[in-house]
């Protein structure tokens, strides 16, 4: 049972506060391959926080001819929820510092790591950690043995990996693994037909641990994501019937079946960046700042995030526009294996960094330090060097070439990071 005070009249008066929280896509960029996870639960979630003495008094309320007042943050007050993720979030700051990849929604806590050790060591550090603080854990609800099916959010995190060739093609879920080769009616099928129907055989193969689960595929396949999470398409009916087929078969054995791209929503970055001017993407850094980066790290050959206008490489992707040396959208292409900058936007800063330990790759990324966000763990993780704090100045980032300003570039909090796969 849980207390909520019904405190509508007082909310009606109070300012309201936008703030973001926890949702399931940037879940889904937060886990990779092969992730093992575990979850802390708070008891009592609000509870923690005191409230401001001289404000007991706006949440006073009686019961049986006895009045009381809250001392901490209630439930039923509309800045409750604002306030406690804030406060969390600052606690859960020095754990991401740590390269502890912490995930947080209210009073849950998923901590995701490469191995079932890591997981483990982990949980345990951050257990310790909010005890230290003051924290009551809820062990009945929290999960402290790592495993690749969890649930989070309401989200079953439930994993498998799938590939296809015009040969073979397999499958990975918890370390299971499971392969096969295509007979020699299939050899002039159509790669998008293999991949789907590869989804669709690594599902059967791992039915007796998914069975009633929702489950997520991951795909480096656009158009097998695409026909799974739409249900079908109109581009293709052999294509079409094979995902009718399959999510038919899915409805009567899971409680969900959604797809997502291996490295992250990648092919979405022309849209991400072209939704208004100024745009995030387009801000370039003020050249000095940029040659003391050089000087600090040495000089990439790469821009993985540029334009014309703002490229501080020769050579470059192109984020939206095709004069570009290298290409359009950088996330659709390999990447060359030489010293790389990349000041990608923030939505793109988790898929950046998944390609960069994939691929074993060294980059000078530029990314705000802002200990809240999921991604500063896995930065942490891949750091190989100091970091360096880029220098506050009015025309520290600039567009239409030097003729617009960012009007806060304190609030971005820019640095330098030099991150490599190779640790």
């Amino acid at each position: 049972m849980r207390a909520i005070l019904d405190l509508r009249a007082l909310n009606h008066y109070l300012r309201k506060y936008k703030f973001r929280m926890l949702t399931h896509a940037s879940l889904l960029r937060f886990v990779l391959a092969g992730d093992w996870f575990t979850s802390v639960d708070l008891r009592d979630a609000y509870f923690h926080i005191p409230v401001y003495p001289p404000h007991w008094k706006f949440l006073r309320f009686a019961f049986r001819g006895t009045a009381y007042e809250f001392m901490v943050l209630p439930f039923g007050l509309s800045l409750s929820p604002r306030v406690f993720v804030k406060c969390t979030e600052a606690a859960v700051a020095p754990l991401r510092e740590r390269g502890i990849r912490v995930a947080t929604y209210i009073d849950d806590r998923l901590v995701a790591a490469s191995t079932p050790r890591e997981a483990a060591h982990h949980t345990d550090v951050r257990r310790k950690h909010l005890v230290s603080l003051g924290f009551r854990l809820n062990m009945e609800k929290s999960m402290l043995t790592p495993s690749q099916c969890i649930t989070f959010v309401g989200l079953t995190l439930d994993v498998i990996s799938t590939d296809a060739s015009l040969t073979d093609w397999g499958a990975t879920h918890e370390g299971k693994t499971v392969n096969g080769k295509w007979g020699p009616h299939m050899h002039f099928t159509h790669i998008n037909c293999l991949e789907l129907i590869a989804v669709h055989l690594a599902l059967k193969h791992f039915l007796p641990w998914l069975w009633g689960h929702h489950v997520l595929v991951r795909t480096d396949n656009s158009t097998v994501v695409a026909y799974i999470n739409r249900q079908g398409g109109l581009r293709s009916l052999r294509l079409h019937a094979l995902a009718h087929r399959l999510i038919v078969w899915s409805n009567v054995h899971f409680q969900s079946l959604r797809a997502t791209h291996v490295p992250g929503i990648l092919n979405c970055g022309a849209d991400l960046l072209s939704r208004g001017i100024p745009l995030y993407a387009d801000w370039r850094l003020h050249p000095e700042v940029v040659k003391q980066i050089w000087l600090r790290y040495g000089r990439a050959t790469v821009d993985l995030y540029a334009s014309a206008e703002n490229a501080q490489c020769p050579l470059f992707f192109s984020r939206h526009d095709g004069v570009a040396p290298l290409g359009i959208d950088a996330l659709a292409h390999e990447w060359p294996r030489a010293l790389l900058y990349a000041f990608p936007p923030v939505a793109l800063i988790s898929p950046t960094l998944a390609r960069v330990r994939e691929k074993r790759l060294v980059v000078i990324l530029v990314a705000p330090h802002w200990p809240a966000k999921h991604w500063m763990a896995e930065i942490y993780q891949l750091l190989v060097g100091t970091p360096w704090q880029l220098p506050l100045c009015r025309d520290l980032l600039s567009q239409a070439r030097g003729e617009i300003f960012h009007p806060h570039p304190e609030r971005l909090a820019l640095w330098a990071w030099p991150v490599s796969g190779l640790t």
